[in-house]
């Protein structure tokens, strides 16, 4: 029982990430749709999306779910059959209706497995119905339906004995009279109705006047097969290369509503097909019942011309068909989901290559002293040569397989945005940039505090009540802007409004109240000055204290989080036009390759990264001098602060005379430069990096360990840290890290 409940957990995990990916970028494209009604791609791929969740969610025994989504989905169809216009109420309605359903998918993820519907969403659900579903109806008959469905309303609302009971009555009355409407078809596969597989076997099938019976009947045999108990995997497997075949077919017929259609039945088997579950007729219900009405719709009612073969092995040898086959494959992507700690285990194993490497490199070094066997050195450096280039490339697709889309950040964002802006009484639309860019998956973890932070003070703060944007002549609706990019070495995340923006004259004020500044020090400072104090611990602007502001806390614990991690977040703003914050991060990973130069103190190797080295010099003790009693370099007639890497680390000194050049490395960060003197230059050499962090916690100065040949070790020195410690360092002396012990 144990390992069963494993894989349904699993399995369950598995559908609340899909239908999250599923949902992401929907409201972007309801809109895209409400600016071009023609654009029915827009409104298929919402349909479809929402189609799939109830699909899987009846899978699961998910009935809330199940049953929203399929609301959401009646609403949906009538829309891209062009039987309701998608006005803005309705269209706001729609949005907060694939947010209420992400948000039930989310208590799902949380163990929350089948929570009852609250009662706002059955409102929700009420006002979307009353907007559009029964606009097939005439005008006479919806009205008196409406009133109808009022009276249900108010019965339900006295609370009588039998007042829930004739509530119920009435609706159904309503349903039933709006669903009168329906096509014969419909009605026969109407959920009410079962349609069976019985029923369609040995009919005939056409579509656009072709028939189509060799292509449905394969499609059929799967379910016999299944119900006489004789199906086998490559049943399954026949059973995709079919549908796909004919899905492709009745593309190229332009039947487009078919190929939904077919795609939806597809997406449904291949998510059963892949689980480690048995197939079985409870389990292939939920492809029935999408692929049997649309089969059924396909039942021949006259004689028709035989369609040409268009076997799954055949289809991509037609003229018509090749041109898509060749296009498939670049046009779908698939994600392979792992697991965290396996990748993680598979990283520490590729590591380990590169300590082979080096202990090659080590032993050839040493062969090589030896003349008689040049020849054998010469073809272990070429088999050397050939594993480091193997490696490398092997760990650089072991990186790329931690990382994961920035549209998983992203994707709850919109849903709380929106959530919180109604809340508020603000109307908020929200725009993503970036999504497809992809980082590490421990780099999105750390940015989810961050980020939800930022975006409770747009929806605060910045963003303003409908009637007061209007008032200074923009739109009632305020807009949020999340975008990512990314450089060699950071993550940059950028959230814009078109806001009110931060007035640096309040500010000035407020620094004042708070006693940070005088009244002059406080005038002094610029407005982008002024505008940073929204950073300084416990300052707030809100006038009064809620559940979402007026704490003093928020910005300062983000700025704070970030250099945690190194980074930093900055803001500019303009009254009345918005404010846009930066958030910089720099990528980080547990385990990384860097190129580094080896440099020896007190017996101890170390390695600097090259990213920081400028230069490696031999400075004359001519050209070094006291300032303000600090020890600084003159290096082409630029002074630069000079410290030896003993001092710092208060190891043994080298012992030197008076007029011996002082070996060491030009570094540089952000914060400045650094001449670091050192005992002696070894080698440049690329290593395996582990972070310290469980060993040592408090040791600022170093970063990491680095493995090199014959099992040696290496410390990795921090130059951001050192430069700043230099920089902090006043004429009484160095401020040092904890003492590194001899090994």
């Amino acid at each position: 029982m144990q390992p069963e409940q494993t894989q349904s957990d699993e399995l369950l995990a598995g559908f609340c990430e899909e239908s999250l990916d599923l949902l992401q970028g929907l409201p972007e494209k309801l809109s895209e749709f409400s600016v071009d009604p023609t654009d029915s791609e827009a409104i298929n791929v919402i349909f479809r999306s929402v189609h799939t969740i109830k699909g899987n969610a009846g899978f699961f025994g998910l009935t809330t779910v199940k049953e929203f989504a399929h609301s959401l989905e009646d609403a949906f169809d009538e829309i891209r059959q062009g039987q309701t216009l998608l006005e803005e109420e309705l269209s706001r309605y729609l949005v907060e209706g694939l947010d209420t359903l992400g948000e039930m998918i989310i208590q799902v993820q949380e163990n929350d497995k089948d929570a009852p519907t609250e009662e706002q969403h059955a409102t929700l659900l009420q006002k979307i119905k009353s907007l559009c579903s029964l606009s097939q109806v005439d005008s006479a008959e919806k009205q008196l339906l409406i009133e109808v469905l009022q009276l249900a309303d108010e019965i339900a609302a006295t609370q009588l004995p039998q007042a829930i009971d004739w509530s119920v009555r009435l609706r159904a009355m309503a349903d039933t009279t709006a669903d009168e409407e329906h096509s014969e078809n419909e009605e026969e596969t109407s959920e009410g109705e079962e349609l069976s597989v019985e029923s369609l076997e040995g009919a005939r099938f056409e579509c656009a006047g072709v028939e189509v019976t060799d292509q449905v009947e394969p499609l059929l045999s799967l379910f016999l097969l299944v119900e006489k108990d004789t199906y086998q995997q490559k049943d399954g497997e026949a059973f995709l290369r079919s549908l796909d075949a004919f899905a492709q077919w009745t593309e190229q017929q332009q039947q487009a509503d078919l190929t939904a259609e077919l795609q939806a039945a597809r997406e449904d088997f291949h998510t059963i097909f892949s689980s480690p579950l048995d197939i079985d007729s409870m389990l292939l219900s939920v492809v029935w019942q999408r692929l049997g009405p649309t089969l059924a719709e396909l039942r021949r009612k006259e004689i028709a011309t035989p369609l040409p073969d268009i076997s799954a092995n055949e289809a991509s040898e037609s003229p018509a068909a090749k041109p898509e086959a060749t296009k498939e494959p670049s046009a779908k992507v698939r994600y392979l989901r792992v697991r965290e700690d396996r990748v993680d285990d598979f990283l520490d194993d590729v590591s380990s290559l590169f300590i082979t490497c080096e202990r090659l490199k080590d032993l050839q070094t040493r062969m090589a002293a030896h003349l008689k066997m040049h020849d054998m050195v010469d073809e272990m450096r070429q088999i050397n040569a050939s594993l480091s280039g193997q490696s490398t490339a092997l760990q650089r697709s072991v990186v790329e397989l931690r990382k994961v889309p920035v549209r998983g950040l992203f994707s709850k964002f919109p849903r709380v945005a929106r959530s919180l802006a109604t809340k508020l009484g603000k109307q908020l639309n929200v725009h993503l940039t970036g999504e497809e860019i992809e980082i590490d998956k421990s780099l999105v973890e750390d940015l989810d505090g961050p980020l939800m932070h930022m975006i409770r003070n747009v929806c605060d703060h910045g963003i303003e009540a409908p009637e007061e944007r209007q008032a200074r002549g923009a739109s009632a609706d305020g807009n949020l802007h999340m975008g990512c990019s990314l450089t060699k070495t950071h993550v940059i995340i950028t959230i814009e409004d078109d806001g009110r923006g931060v007035d640096p004259d309040r500010l000035r004020t407020k620094a004042v109240e708070h006693g940070l500044f005088g009244a002059e020090e406080a005038a002094a400072l610029s407005d982008q000055q002024a505008v940073e104090l929204i950073f300084h611990p416990g300052f707030s602007t809100a006038q009064q204290v809620s559940e979402i502001s007026g704490r003093g806390v928020g910005l300062d614990v983000v700025r704070t989080r970030l250099r945690e991690y190194e980074g930093d977040v900055s803001v500019k703003s303009t009254v009345g036009q918005g404010t846009t914050f930066c958030l910089e991060i720099p990528i980080r990973r547990s385990v990384v390759v860097i190129d580094g130069l080896l440099v020896r103190q007190g017996g101890i190797t170390f390695v600097i990264p090259f990213e920081h080295i400028h230069e490696i010099l031999r400075i004359k003790p001519d050209d070094m001098n006291l300032a303000q009693g600090r020890l600084v370099a003159s290096i082409r007639n630029e002074l630069c602060a000079a410290v030896g890497l003993d001092e710092i680390l208060e190891l043994d000194a080298p012992e030197l005379t008076d007029d011996e050049p002082r070996e060491g490395v030009l570094i540089k960060s952000k914060t400045g430069a650094l001449f670091l003197m050192v005992e002696s230059v070894l080698a440049q050499r690329k290593v395996v990096v582990n972070d310290l962090a469980f060993a040592i916690s408090d040791s600022e100065t170093i970063s990491g360990v680095a493995q090199l040949g014959a099992g040696k070790l290496a410390l990795v020195l921090n130059v951001p840290e050192l430069v700043n410690a230099a920089a902090r360092s006043d004429a009484g002396g160095f401020e040092y890290a904890p003492p590194m012990a001899k090994h």
